[in-house]
C-alpha cells in the first residue's frame, strides 16, 4: 500500500528544488570566474570580481595593465600597469628608457638604504662631530696644498674601528672625504674635492675632485662635509657613474647618494651628507665623474 504521507513529502521537496533551480544553476555558473574570459565574480563572492591585470568588461574579465592595453581601475589594488609601463589617456604605453631608469634606481636604492641604515647612521654621526668650519677649511688646505699627511692625519681621527668593520662587512674598500663646495637650486649641479684611502688607512689619500648633474631640486647649498664609501679600490673610483639622489628616510638632515655602474647597475658607492642630497618628492636620477689629481679638473679645487 502506498504511502501518502511520504509521496505528498517528496513531491514538497521536488517543487522546492525546481523552484530554487535558477538560483543553483547561477551560483554553479560562477563556480569558475574572474579568470581570463570569465565572467566576473558576483560581488557577494569573496575577492575581487577579476583576478589581477584583468578587468571587468561587460561582465567578462578582460586584460588590463599590459602593453597597449586599458590601463586596470585606479581604485584596483596595485597599479595601473605593469612594471615598465606608464598611463597615457586611458592606456598602458612603453615608458622612456629614461623614466625605466629612473624607477629602477630609485627602488634599489631604497631597498637598499633600508639595510643599511646603521651603517648610515654611524656615518652620520661622524659628520655631526666634525663637521664644523675649522674642518671644512682644513680639508680645503689641504687638497689645494696637496698635503696627503695632514688629510691622512684627519681621515684617521674621522674613522673607528666599529665603522672601518662596518664598511668592510658592506663590501666597500675605500673611504673618502669632501667637501661639497657649489650645488645649484634648480638644475642639479654639484661638485665635490676631498681626498679617498682605504678603509683601513694603509696607503696615502689620493685627491679628487667630482661633478654630479641630476635632474630636480636640491636643498642645501653651499660647503658641507660629505663622507662617501666605495667598493673600489682609492684608485680605481674615477670615472663616471649613475647617482640616485634623494631622501631615503634614515634621519632628520640626512641626504644620499647612491652610486652605481652605468653599465651592470651594480652598485659602486654611497655618499652621506648633513644637509644636502635633499631632492624634490620622488628622488632624482643623474649621473656623477670623479676626477684622480692630478688632472685638469684639479686646477681650479674651489
Amino acid at each position: 500500500m502506498i504511502n501518502v504521507s511520504a509521496l505528498v513529502k517528496v513531491k514538497v521537496i521536488m517543487l522546492m528544488l525546481f523552484a530554487f533551480s535558477p538560483f543553483l544553476t547561477s551560483t554553479s555558473a560562477y563556480a569558475a570566474c574572474g579568470g581570463l574570459n570569465q565572467k566576473a565574480c558576483p560581488i557577494f563572492k569573496k575577492g575581487p570580481p577579476c583576478r589581477t591585470w584583468l578587468t571587468k568588461v561587460n561582465k567578462i574579465c578582460r586584460p588590463c595593465g599590459g602593453l597597449n592595453q586599458r590601463a586596470c581601475p585606479i581604485a584596483k589594488k596595485g597599479k595601473s600597469c605593469k612594471p615598465g609601463l606608464k598611463w597615457k589617456l586611458g592606456k598602458c604605453v612603453k615608458a622612456s628608457k629614461k623614466k625605466q631608469l629612473k624607477v629602477r634606481l630609485l627602488q634599489d636604492a631604497k631597498q637598499r638604504v633600508r639595510r643599511m641604515k646603521p651603517l648610515i647612521r654611524q656615518i652620520a654621526s661622524i659628520l655631526r662631530r666634525f663637521n664644523s668650519k675649522k674642518t671644512l677649511r682644513n680639508i680645503k688646505s689641504a687638497v689645494k696644498s696637496n698635503n696627503t699627511v695632514k688629510m691622512h692625519r684627519m681621515m684617521q681621527d674621522m674613522k673607528t674601528r666599529a665603522l672601518q668593520n662596518a664598511l668592510s662587512k658592506a663590501g666597500f674598500r675605500t673611504m673618502s672625504v669632501g667637501v661639497q663646495s657649489s650645488a645649484a637650486i634648480a638644475g642639479g649641479y654639484g661638485r665635490e674635492t676631498g681626498a679617498a684611502q682605504d678603509i683601513y688607512g694603509n696607503n696615502r689619500p689620493t685627491m679628487y675632485v667630482s661633478k654630479t648633474y641630476f635632474g630636480g631640486v636640491i636643498v642645501g647649498v653651499g660647503n658641507d662635509l660629505v663622507i662617501s664609501a666605495f667598493t673600489d679600490g682609492q684608485t680605481s673610483i674615477n670615472g663616471s657613474l649613475y647617482a640616485a639622489i634623494g631622501n631615503f628616510d634614515v634621519g632628520s638632515g640626512v641626504g644620499l647618494v647612491l652610486w652605481y655602474d652605468k653599465r651592470s647597475l651594480m652598485i659602486k658607492g654611497i655618499s652621506v651628507g648633513i644637509g644636502i642630497g635633499s631632492v624634490g618628492a620622488g628622488g632624482a636620477v643623474g649621473h656623477g665623474t670623479t676626477y684622480l689629481c692630478p688632472s685638469q679638473a684639479c686646477n681650479r679645487v674651489f
